[in-house]
């Protein structure tokens, strides 16, 4: 079954369109349900001067580096950043969709000229 590209380029339009209303209509009703998070309960203990103390000894400046990340990192996928990390996952698939669209535009036009 051939697809005849300009049919295919409208339908990846189309597509991304799609991915795009789902996806931030998604994140915006994940924005709107969302509560803000609690405070930790390790939250003191956790930027104390003791607990940076006890996890350089540990594992050195690296340990507190990877500690601090893996928090930001899981911090993404909880209450309102949870929106705004699926609004950029959804931006960057409708870009990869559109993307694919602009070499069917490019093979068009050198087959006709």
């Amino acid at each position: 079954m051939k697809v005849d590209p300009p049919k295919l380029k409208i339908k990846l339009y189309i597509s991304s369109g799609i991915v795009f209303l789902i996806g931030m209509s998604t994140s915006i009703g994940i924005y709107l349900t969302a509560q803000d998070l609690p405070e930790s309960v390790f939250y003191d203990y956790e930027h104390s001067k003791r607990f940076r103390h006890e996890m350089e000894a540990a594992g050195g400046k690296l340990n507190m580096l990877l500690h601090e990340m893996s928090k930001e990192f899981l911090g993404l996928w909880e209450g309102k950043n949870l929106a705004y990390t699926v609004a950029a996952i959804t931006c960057f698939a409708v870009i990869l969709i559109i993307y694919a669209a602009v070499p069917i535009l490019k093979n068009r036009d050198s087959k006709s000229g």
